[in-house]
């Protein structure tokens, strides 16, 4: 404290107008970063809860789109005759499984027999024109046959894996014991074509009467190709999720199959969205945002779009923000610094040019501790105060003189009346 009283006025002004404005700044600064960075952090999961939407609405308009083709063609004049015709013959279900058990064999390598002989009718009908027609408008139907009301194959142009499909889920699905509903299975890859399909199944209409099914196996390299380009900011892009959290799309093709994160995983097992961050295994974070595919296709689909950022890109907002903010407060701060040292210095010299006449005056050399301050303030009132007590001291002197001429020699004076 000593050490502290001992400094000049200056120094102590100072010193505690620049304290008072660090903290002042510190608790700005905080405050100002703490509101900066929860608006941003809304921003960044609004911006990446538009984008998954975005990319989840995209990839399913693609699949809406070829699916209402499949389906249309269902209504075809060609595949509701040949499906009504087929109807009417009968076959023994002894006599459908000894053909679906030629076909199997047929084609996992033995002889074709009877399997081969209804394989070629089936590809010589209207309905098998019709496919081969399509097909090479819409490519990306990569399979596509028809059958009966029984399960029957009726129509085709590429061989199946076997002749009976009434007993496939997609088949009982599609055909809804006879109310015809449009089936959309989830992706999976085919390592015969090398590809990422999903079959699609519609029932084939005649009138109001379910006649059979027709089913179609869309290539999704369109989707994938749609969500590989949909890319934001410097970081950002999607990664696509199916029923079980696994991975059906992914920048990098060799995560594909794989799980993405255990939280992302239940949030996909329960069509649930969900935001955080997590860690891939070659050790990159992201800040995502996890949103199921809406709607009927999306439920049937069980897919969960992900939107995600690097967290340095996510958060750059917000260390922009604060740092501009901290550099106005900063810069304000010294500002303010400067201008309270500047009063300081002035109150501070003034107060030296007092102290200096006051020591001056203590002399007796009283013309020479007249100063020159005309200010209002309490300096200028100590200023305006001290030519009386100049005078004052003056007077005193005088009187001391005077008395001691008056006083006899060798008389001790008598002691002052105060």
């Amino acid at each position: 404290m000593s050490l502290w009283r001992n400094q000049s006025i200056v120094i102590k002004l100072v010193a505690t107008a620049v304290g008072a404005l660090a903290l002042m700044s510190v608790a700005i600064i905080a405050g100002v970063g703490r509101v900066i960075s929860n608006e941003t952090g809304e921003t960044t999961r609004t911006i990446l809860s538009g984008q998954a939407e975005l990319a989840v609405r995209e990839a399913l308009a693609e699949i809406e789109r070829e699916t209402s083709r499949a389906s249309a063609l269902g209504f075809a004049g060609q595949f509701t005759s040949l499906a009504a015709d087929a109807n009417r013959t009968v076959a023994a279900e002894s006599e459908i499984k000894e053909l679906d058990d030629q076909w199997i064999a047929w084609q996992k390598g033995g002889a074709g027999g009877r399997a081969e002989q209804v394989y070629q009718s089936l590809t010589q009908n209207a309905a098998a024109r019709a496919i081969k027609e399509f097909q090479a408008r819409f490519p990306q139907h990569i399979e596509m046959f028809a059958t009966d009301r029984y399960g029957r194959n009726i129509a085709q142009v590429t061989p199946t894996s076997d002749y009976y499909q009434a007993d496939e889920g997609w088949w009982k699905a599609a055909y809804a014991d006879g109310k015809g509903a449009v089936v959309v299975q989830p992706v999976s890859y085919d390592e015969s074509t090398g590809k990422w399909g999903m079959n699609v199944a519609a029932p084939i209409v005649d009138g109001n009467q379910v006649v059979g099914v027709l089913r179609s196996t869309i290539d999704v390299t369109a989707v994938f190709e749609k969500l590989a380009a949909f890319t934001f900011g410097d970081t950002g892009s999607v990664v696509l999720l199916d029923a079980e959290g696994k991975v059906i799309f992914h920048p990098d093709s060799e995560r594909f199959g794989e799980p993405l994160a255990e939280s992302l995983t239940g949030a996909a097992a329960g069509r649930q969205p969900l935001e955080g961050t997590y860690a891939e295994p070659g050790g990159s974070d992201w800040r995502f945002f996890a949103r199921p595919a809406p709607g009927p296709l999306g439920e049937q689909l069980g897919w969960t779009i992900v939107a995600r950022e690097s967290p340095s890109e996510a958060d750059a907002a917000t260390t922009v923000a604060i740092r501009s903010a901290a550099i106005i407060i900063v810069v304000a701060a010294v500002v303010a610094a400067a201008l309270t040292g500047a009063v300081a210095w002035s109150i501070g010299r003034r107060a030296r040019r007092i102290a200096n006449a006051a020591r001056v005056a203590a002399t007796g050399n009283l013309a020479s501790a007249a100063i020159d301050d005309t200010s209002s303030d309490e300096i200028g009132d100590s200023r305006r105060r001290l030519p009386g007590h100049a005078a004052l001291l003056r007077r005193d002197g005088r009187r001391r003189r005077a008395v001691r001429c008056r006083r006899p020699f060798g008389r001790r004076p008598a002691p002052e009346r105060r």
